[in-house]
């Protein structure tokens, strides 16, 4: 027999990784009924944990309250801030993580460093003020982020990356955008600490645009393949929809 909070913890890991899910997909996914996912979604929206749309719901960013514990983002965001002191200078990717990232950087008083112009909407909330800065450079017109063809000399120099590639292997990372995976070749040689902050999809599998990367540690779910379990590792569980229905044919 499952509980609802683990189903609404896989939605919410759901959105953490895709900004967005759709309720026809998640009756499907789960094998619930549609009141199922409309009660669902609308407790979590009453939680501040997400947003209702047609359809579905949206990411919605850390609000700083007690739900934010729960949240797959925060939890991975808390396990890497762990590891860095405060008033580190961070460089991070581009991620559906990033916004919880902002939020430990306000907390622990870093410099973050990130190229995703894109979410400075969500960057500059209430709950997530960190100190930011943007290296510049050219603009890709597929991601938004801003790439640079060298790092400033003025600018800060990174101490930590917190980088979150589609593809991990024991030895490289693996990008799905040529500017992500060129930023991040930018940055590693910078760097003393490459934390690697990614859901277990990502793990042992190729993305286009790779490069050559030994993590210092992984940030991920319980569900690190063999290839990879000599790296150390924070953890925090992972509950897929195939686990929820093979463990009860209850529809709470």
């Amino acid at each position: 027999m499952y509980m609802a909070d683990e189903r609404r913890a896989c939605i919410l890991r759901l959105l953490a990784e895709g900004g967005q899910v759709r309720s026809r997909e998640l009756v499907r996914e789960f094998g619930v009924t549609d009141e199922t996912i409309r009660t669902d979604l609308e407790q979590m929206a009453q939680a501040g944990l997400l947003r209702r749309v047609r359809g579905g719901a949206v990411y919605t960013p850390p609000g700083g309250g007690e739900d934010d514990a729960v949240r797959p983002d925060c939890q991975l965001a808390a396990l890497a801030a762990a590891h860095l002191p405060p008033g580190a200078v961070v460089y991070a990717d581009d991620s559906p993580y990033l916004p919880a990232l902002a939020a430990e950087a306000a907390r622990r008083d870093w410099v973050l460093v990130t190229a995703a112009t894109r979410r400075l909407p969500q960057l500059l909330t209430a709950a997530a003020s960190p100190r930011l800065y943007c290296p510049g450079g050219r603009p890709d017109v597929e991601t938004g982020l801003l790439v640079p063809e060298h790092w400033p000399a003025d600018a800060p120099q990174p101490q930590a990356a917190l980088l979150t590639p589609q593809g991990v292997r024991p030895d490289r990372i693996g990008y799905t955008a040529s500017a992500a995976a060129r930023l991040a070749e930018l940055v590693l040689p910078l760097v003393s600490r490459v934390l690697l902050i990614v859901p277990a999809g990502a793990m042992g599998h190729d993305a286009p645009h790779s490069l050559p990367c030994t993590p210092d540690r992984l940030i991920t779910e319980d569900a690190v393949p063999p290839e990879l379990a000599h790296l150390p590792a924070d953890l925090i569980p992972r509950l897929t929809p195939e686990q929820l229905r093979a463990e009860s044919e209850f529809d709470y």
